[in-house]
């Protein structure tokens, strides 16, 4: 067992921060979209490339910010789970790489001492799941607008 106290107490942790970790990337999505508005309603390539150029600046900034926020909250519920009394939390350097691994393997850390809601759990593993169908679905595009254009 890897705590020191009640897993009662852990079970009282917050998940509002979980909860950011992970709809933030998805919300992050949705960013492109603004890029595409903008260059429907350019009127020549100059303004095109200047959209272009604006759009690539704020999605660094974005992910930058967003990045760094999903570091800052996976460091304070880690610390949160330690200060309930979980020893060892899941590393909360995670989110670095994917901010769904850290979602996971909190998860399933806190479940062998504690009885945490699966929600943001499921929820993480739909959104990946609809990632991949998404991925797949634009590979299948892609070679579908191949065929038709090598005839």
């Amino acid at each position: 067992m890897t705590t020191t106290t009640a897993p009662a107490a852990l079970d009282r942790v917050p998940e509002a921060r979980l909860w950011v970790l992970v709809l933030l990337p998805e919300a992050l999505r949705l960013l492109p979209a603004g890029f595409l508005a903008t260059t429907a309603v350019a009127r020549t390539v100059d303004d095109v490339l200047a959209a272009a150029t604006t759009w690539r600046f704020l999605l660094l900034v974005t992910w930058s910010i967003a990045l760094a926020l999903s570091l800052s909250l996976a460091h304070q519920d880690a610390r949160a789970l330690r200060a309930a009394g979980m020893a060892r939390p899941f590393p909360w350097g995670w989110p670095l790489l994917a901010p769904w691994i850290y979602v996971i393997g909190r998860h399933l850390r806190v479940r062998r001492v504690a009885n945490p809601s699966p929600a943001p759990f499921v929820t993480q593993l739909v959104l990946l799941g609809l990632d991949v169908l998404g991925v797949l679905g634009g590979l299948g595009l892609l070679g579908a607008a191949s065929a038709l254009v090598s005839g």
